[in-house]
Order: C-alpha cells, then sequence, then structure tokens
C-alpha cells in the first residue's frame, strides 16, 4: 500500500506537462469546441506528431490519411485525444516504462 504522506514529501514527483494539463482543464468544461483541443495540442509538437500517427495507424481504420491536427482531433474525438496525449506525456521519453521497453526490447532481440 502506498503511504500518502511518503509520496507527498518526495522530491521526485513527476509533473505533467502543461500541455496535459491544459487539456485536462478543457476535457471538463463541457462547453469547450474541438478548436480549442486542437490549439492546445499544437503547442506541443511531439504530442501533435504522436496523435497523427496514432490517427494514421490501423487501430482507428481510417479510410485516408490524416495530415494534420485539426483533421486528427475530430475524427478521434476530444475524449480519445485527452487520453492518448496524457499517454504520451506521461510514457515519454526517459520514463522508467520507456526504459523497461527498451531493455524488454534488447532482450527480446538477443534471444
Amino acid at each position: 500500500m502506498v503511504d500518502p504522506d511518503r509520496v507527498l514529501k518526495s522530491s521526485k514527483l513527476p509533473s505533467l506537462p502543461t500541455v496535459a494539463v491544459q487539456l485536462i482543464e478543457l476535457s471538463h468544461n463541457p462547453d469547450a469546441a474541438v478548436t480549442e483541443f486542437t490549439q492546445v495540442i499544437r503547442k506541443d509538437p511531439a504530442i501533435s506528431a504522436r496523435i497523427l500517427k496514432a490517427a494514421n495507424s490501423a487501430y482507428f481504420g481510417l479510410s485516408s490519411q490524416v495530415t494534420s491536427v485539426e483533421t486528427a482531433v475530430p475524427l478521434l474525438g476530444s475524449t480519445v485525444v485527452v487520453s492518448l496525449a496524457l499517454s504520451f506525456s506521461l510514457i515519454g521519453e526517459g520514463s522508467p516504462l520507456q526504459t523497461l521497453k527498451h531493455h524488454c526490447n534488447a532482450l527480446w532481440s538477443r534471444s
């Protein structure tokens, strides 16, 4: 079980990028327009690129290639876009999960 006092006293707690925080705030606003989500996402080139990559993946099965964030956001929907952006923010380069992935890939390639 996690000790809340220990967590609060830790100086190594990661913080979410500004874009992720802004997307969370927008997701709580029922009057937020799709263009607002697009504007926030465009502030972060890495998240923009990953949203486009996700939109063009086989998972979503879109019939044509998506080439802009302005097209991707309405197609995927704000809920999916916020979830993806938060995932990308939390599992960014240098995170423990990325390091684990690297080690697993190295192990797999040697087997």
